[in-house]
């Protein structure tokens, strides 16, 4: 991972690391286990890092949005192994990835 080799940078500046998971890391998502498992994963990581670093000035903030306009809903997998090829979700209602970076960037700044 590359956060190891940035970790003396930023213990040296009193960074912040930034991950971004899902909402999928937080609870289960159906047609996306494996997808969930990853961002679980992540929670796990960066939460025992966060708490590892507490003494050294950097930060870590999780970022866990919800679900963001992309391809990944059209390249997704079902239960039976073959992409499902349609998206599940409603994609009007969705946020763009515009918009998601934007709530990003106002988070990092807080």
């Amino acid at each position: 991972m590359n956060t190891y080799y940035a970790l003396p940078h930023l213990k040296k500046s009193q960074g912040r690391i930034v991950a971004i998971s899902s909402v999928a890391g937080l609870n289960g998502v159906p047609t996306r286990t494996a997808y969930a498992a990853i961002k679980h994963a992540m929670f796990g990581f960066f939460d025992s890092l966060r708490i590892e670093l507490l003494d050294t000035g950097v930060t870590v903030t999780m970022i866990a949005p919800d679900f963001v306009l992309s391809e990944i809903h059209r390249r997704a997998f079902g239960k039976d192994g073959n992409p499902l090829g349609s998206s599940p979700v409603q994609e009007d209602k969705v946020m763009t990835a515009d918009e998601c970076a934007s709530k990003i960037i106002k988070a990092m700044a807080k």
